[in-house]
């Protein structure tokens, strides 16, 4: 009977255990739900992070209190108390790991000898470089469209592209605006095909071409697409160069990009990466509010963490 009666009590402490883990894990999940919830609605950190907070610390402490009514008031108070310190420990565990940013070395960009800026009538500054035809120019320059978006390489791409003014073309690469040598947009909602295509024909009317030859690599491809059809008047030419999707909302992630040409041991470093508690939720926060994310973790922090990504 005793043996009974302890087997069954040592049943119920698990049970009553179990309740309390399950009740951290649905705080966690409620906090997290809170976050994106209010992030949504407001670009505060302050208040979003916060939220989170609260909706941890009701769900936990609510299965708590359920798990421990049926005890005597003093044991009850143990338990709690026990409780208490795991739910406290975790939030500064959690606080830590959204709060500290992420110290990823800045990589700064390579200089590009002649490279300069432009200052558009659509707001953007843009960094850019020309490489002049070799002899007598053609009517009809070459505009380089780089990949990403925001992976401009013009370093190499104007040691490789601009081979082609041995072919008497003026040949011009720039950093698309919010990329590269190009300055962040303070909204970052504005980065935009819209924003991009009325940048490049800016770039055109800067340049005084009537026509223009465009070579759009991967994003590039899209962007060039786009300008191609808004703009088909002042296209000579279009080279599409492993293109992204016309629509990007279609863009496909079937393992053939850049995770796709990894070793299985690459993949899990970037993997590793990526599961960064502030980063993944920057990541997340992009999906509901870009504003709320770019107020959580500022340009600089995310280029440092992206180059070393890409990288």
């Amino acid at each position: 009977m005793l043996h009974q009666f302890t087997h069954s009590k040592i049943w119920v402490t698990w049970g009553r255990v179990g309740l309390i883990g399950l009740g951290l894990l649905l705080g966690l999940l409620a906090g997290a739900g809170a976050i994106l919830g209010v992030a949504a609605l407001s670009d505060a950190p302050a208040l979003f992070l916060l939220s989170g907070l609260v909706a941890f610390a009701l769900i936990a402490t609510g299965s708590a209190a359920l798990a421990t009514r049926r005890l005597a008031a003093s044991r009850r108070r143990r338990w709690r108390l026990s409780v208490w310190s795991v739910e406290a420990a975790l939030a500064i565990l959690v606080a830590i790991a959204l709060l500290v940013p992420l110290h990823d070395p800045v990589v700064p960009a390579a200089a590009v000898p002649g490279q300069r800026f432009w200052d558009l009538p659509t707001g953007s500054r843009i960094a850019y470089v020309k490489i002049p035809a070799v002899g007598v120019p053609k009517p009809t320059p070459i505009i380089f469209v780089h990949g990403g978006p925001g992976v401009p390489m013009m370093a190499e791409d104007a040691r490789f592209f601009g081979r082609l003014s041995q072919y008497g073309y003026d040949v011009y690469l720039y950093d698309q605006t919010g990329a590269g040598l190009s300055p962040r947009l303070d909204d970052p909602t504005q980065y935009t095909i819209a924003r991009h295509v009325a940048d490049l024909e800016a770039i055109r009317q800067r340049i005084g071409a009537e026509r223009v030859i465009l070579i759009g690599h991967s994003w590039g491809g899209t962007i060039a697409a786009t300008y191609l059809a808004e703009h088909a008047e002042h296209v000579e030419k279009v080279v599409f160069s492993a293109p992204g999707a016309i629509d990007w909302a279609e863009m496909e992630t079937s393992g053939s990009g850049m995770l796709g040409r990894l070793s299985a041991q690459q993949r899990w470093q970037v993997i590793e990466d990526m599961l960064s508690l502030r980063g993944f939720l920057a990541y997340e926060l992009v999906q509901v509010n870009p504003r709320a994310a770019h107020a959580f973790a500022g340009d600089r922090e995310m280029d440092a963490h992206f180059d070393r990504m890409f990288a």
